[in-house]
């Protein structure tokens, strides 16, 4: 069996970021015309799936942590119905 990644093209290099250039990004929003602040961004949407305890476990201390920084994060829980038990998601689906 041939290795899957033999036609992938190289990987294009990038321009370095100058940190201290006191110049703040903008991002460019095609519907307007207009670019904004990086600054100013709606926290990040973050999708969690767990569908057994062994991923809850994993995820709990993450979601927690996240659920702190509600300025930063917007994450959310999706539980794939694998190996339901109604006690275990209780707890996290309150």
């Amino acid at each position: 069996m041939r290795p899957l990644h033999h036609n992938l093209p190289a990987p294009r290099a990038r321009a370095p970021r100058s940190a201290g250039s006191g110049v703040t990004p903008t991002v460019s929003t095609k519907r307007s015309g207009r670019t904004r602040d990086r600054t100013a961004r709606r926290p990040l949407r973050l999708l969690l799936v767990a569908g057994a305890r062994p991923n809850f476990m994993k995820i709990a201390p993450l979601l927690r942590e996240l659920r702190a920084r509600p300025d930063l994060f917007d994450p959310r829980l999706l539980h794939t119905g694998q190996h339901y038990d109604d006690l275990m998601s209780d707890v996290f689906f309150q």
